[in-house]
């Protein structure tokens, strides 16, 4: 039987406990097919992982594809909807680009950046928030990556983000490799 990415990451017992600064919190089915995972940290912001495929045949693991560059444009879509449906307020695209972690480095994720902020049940707003929202191919599927964090303290969590990814994307690769 073939590895399932998905599959394997959807069992909170194969997951890191802990990656850098970040703490693994949950593991979600939203029921639309996917696996949410989040890793949370106290003094950094969170990260929200979805695994997914959207029923599509072939997702590619070029990042320039255009399968890639359209769901990118979905999620982002999926950002704004969030807006129209009165979760969020004031979102704001900031920019869309390849991302890499420094320019000596190949690009790895579509990325896009935005600011928005929530609304509460009670109709208060939350501060700013500073989301990064990156996606690429991994085994099959679509690999989204969320990073929140309020826009007073994302400057100091950059370093950490960093990190983050690095042994979020080398974990991930390993588990493919150890498994088949």
């Amino acid at each position: 039987m073939a590895f399932d990415l998905k599959n394997y990451l959807s069992a909170i017992e194969t997951l890191p406990a802990s990656i850098g600064a970040y703490e693994l919190s949950h593991v979600y089915d939203p029921g639309d097919g996917a696996a949410q995972i989040a890793y949370l940290s106290n003094d950094h912001g969170y990260f929200t992982i979805t695994i997914y495929d959207r029923e599509a045949i072939l997702i590619p693991e070029d990042i320039f594809h255009p399968t890639m560059v359209e769901e990118l444009e979905n999620c982002i879509d999926s950002i704004f909807q969030m807006q129209d449906e009165g979760l969020y307020k004031n979102v704001e695209l900031i920019a869309i680009d390849d991302f890499c972690f420094n320019e000596s480095e190949e690009s790895i994720f579509q990325s896009a950046f935005l600011t928005f902020q929530k609304i509460y049940e009670e109709g208060l707003l939350s501060y700013p928030q500073y989301s990064m929202l990156l996606i690429r191919g991994d085994q099959g599927y679509f690999h989204k990556i969320r990073f929140t964090e309020s826009m007073e303290t994302v400057e100091t969590s950059f370093e950490n983000i960093e990190e983050f990814l690095r042994q979020w994307l080398e974990f991930v690769a390993e588990v493919g490799k150890n498994v088949n």
